[in-house]
């Protein structure tokens, strides 16, 4: 799977609903997530914004290999 064609559709800039959906994960997980600096965000206001690129290198960072 090629993370990167995967989330082409994706602006650079992503909301939490977005990064919960590409994660597979709640919304408050990624808040939670955010606060304690396990995935990398930006604070705008009242609002978290995240790096599509920084979402890439999570993915990757956690990827496993299938077992045979």
């Amino acid at each position: 799977m090629d993370i990167r064609q995967t989330l082409s559709d994706y602006p650079n800039l992503l909301g939490v609903p977005e990064v919960a959906q590409i994660l597979g994960i709640e919304p408050n997980t990624v808040y939670i997530w955010l606060r304690n600096r396990k995935l990398p965000g930006i604070k705008v206001g009242k609002s978290w914004r995240v790096l599509k690129e920084d979402i890439i290198t999570y993915l990757e960072a956690h990827k496993t290999e299938p077992s045979t």
